[in-house]
């Protein structure tokens, strides 16, 4: 098992923070969320690496967007632009599936963005349980190596290397690196304003 980043625990606890912050209980939270007081307790306490997908439910629920469990208060930076160098790009390994994957943010530090765009990185995988997700917004994903086999709906879409599927993520969706070598793929998460 990979060692925590320090972006899994900031996360973990910027969520912690905010809830306690709002006054609100597991339960109270679980309920705006649709997730478990488990599930939530073991993503506070950093036993569990949420997915973006949950990331973005537990956003939308505490009322910020999803680039704010990523944002350093005190580098909060007003450019037009945001410039990320490869070399200081951290990796934040999702856990607690079957199949997994990693993801390093491209835009860190700007605040009040509507797109968060990710690196993405999805290990090969033995078919199971497949988990869905479905989250408030579009997403895009461009694959740069591997085979993805994509699920939209009742649509499966089996992507190799320079394809690319942009989609509404309201609707639930799930992806599984089909390829003996992990996939990497870009991928653009929208979310609209609150």
């Amino acid at each position: 098992m990979p060692k925590k980043t320090p972006e899994e625990i900031r996360i973990a606890e910027k969520i912690k923070s905010l809830r306690q912050k709002q006054k609100l209980t597991l339960k109270e939270l679980s309920n705006r969320t649709g997730l478990s007081p488990a599930l939530l307790s073991q993503i506070e306490n950093n036993l569990v690496s949420p997915p973006i997908a949950t990331l973005l439910k537990i956003a939308k629920a505490l009322q910020v967007k999803l680039s704010y469990f990523f944002e350093d208060e005190e580098e909060k930076d007003e450019k037009s632009y945001i410039y990320t160098s490869v070399k200081n790009r951290e990796t934040i390994y999702r856990e607690g599936t079957e199949y997994g994957y990693s993801y390093q943010l491209l835009a860190p530090g700007k605040p009040d963005k509507n797109m968060e765009p990710f690196y993405v990185k999805f290990t090969s995988s033995k078919m199971g349980r497949t988990q869905f997700f479905k989250h408030e917004g579009e997403e895009f994903l461009y694959l740069l190596k591997g085979e993805l086999l994509y699920t939209i709906g009742k649509e499966v879409i089996k992507m190799k290397p320079g394809d690319s599927i942009y989609f509404d993520s309201s609707v639930p969706h799930s992806v599984r690196c089909i390829s003996k070598e992990c996939a990497e793929a870009i991928v653009v998460v929208y979310t609209p304003s609150s």
